[in-house]
């Protein structure tokens, strides 16, 4: 009995500890507390949500998956585990706990055929000289900000948008369930093209104007699909999407969910998510070694709903 009790001390410390570190940007220090916390006690929920929510943060969805699977198998009563498990499983999203929970996603792998991906490279190929320095919507305006996002963007990416589009809203009925959202009328579908090189980024930010009726209120879903030039190749650039505290409308930095840019994956998020575009490394100057993504949001009937407040 004594040396349970010990061995549970030592859990709670160590899980402590971990959630510290991690929060102070520490991962592998986590990692390596979260570890033996587990070993320690396989079923401890906080030691494996610990280890959930570094996965996530590495990006390792399938890692983060699976600890939140073992976490609410540990604990079936908890609304928190049972929330995170469904997210990463990819199933229908129950009602958000009250606590900070992961911001809703989907991801899905191999979205496009070898052929889809080759049109998609022959448009960027043939149009790159038309792009344009990114702008932001700030105060419901169009503008450039250098402190907030550097890319290359064209905008209205025809013929791919004739296609693309009709792509995401067959995929849209299969994805709103999983994102926490009811069925909607469908107004338009945004698409950009963008192009990130050695240095881009984009800062932390809502796809919708907060308390505003502008040209972006109506944004619902906001979807991201990464591809690649022939044998282009970058670091960086990952897609971060922050945790929300449903029951007050708020956000958090210290605890997010890295979605790493991988070739012919597709993501869709809610639009008034917090997200972030990391840095992109792509030191070598070549056209093709950048981040390249279609990028757009899908559009309901007048102004997104959603309470939001953004303090951070």
């Amino acid at each position: 009995m004594v040396q349970e009790l010990e061995a549970n001390a030592e859990v709670a410390d160590l899980v402590s500890a971990g959630n510290d570190v991690l929060t102070r940007g520490m991962t592998d220090r986590a990692a390596a507390l979260a570890a033996r916390a587990c070993a320690l006690d396989p079923g401890s929920g906080s030691a494996l949500k610990l280890a959930a929510e570094i996965a996530r943060v590495q990006g390792d969805l399938a890692g983060a998956n699976e600890a939140y699977c073992l976490w609410h198998a540990a604990a079936p009563e908890d609304p928190e585990a049972y929330y995170a498990a469904c997210l990463l499983s990819g199933v229908e999203l129950p009602q958000a706990p009250d606590v900070a929970a992961p911001a809703a996603f989907v991801v899905e792998d191999n979205f496009l055929s070898p052929l889809q991906q080759g049109l998609v490279a022959a448009q960027v190929f043939e149009h790159m000289d038309e792009m344009v320095e990114a702008s932001v919507v700030q105060s419901g305006e169009s503008q450039q900000d250098d402190a907030s996002r550097s890319a290359r963007v064209l905008y209205d990416p025809d013929p791919v948008q004739s296609w693309f589009a009709p792509l995401i809203l067959a995929y849209l009925p299969y994805a709103l369930p999983r994102l926490g959202l009811a069925a909607f009328p469908v107004q338009q579908v945004e698409l950009q093209l963008t192009a990130s090189y050695h240095g881009d980024f984009y800062k932390a930010h809502h796809d919708v104007t907060l308390g505003e009726i502008d040209s972006v209120a109506g944004r619902r879903v906001s979807f991201v699909y990464y591809f690649q030039l022939g044998d282009g190749s970058f670091a960086g650039g990952a897609l971060r999407l922050y945790d929300h505290l449903a029951g007050q409308g708020t956000d958090t930095r210290e605890r997010y969910t890295s979605v790493l840019p991988l070739a012919n994956r597709l993501v869709l998020f809610r639009s008034e998510a917090l997200h972030e575009v990391m840095p992109v490394e792509a030191r070598s100057g070549r056209a093709e070694d950048g981040r390249f993504t279609l990028n757009g949001w899908v559009h309901g009937e007048g102004q997104n709903d959603w309470q939001i407040d953004d303090r951070l």
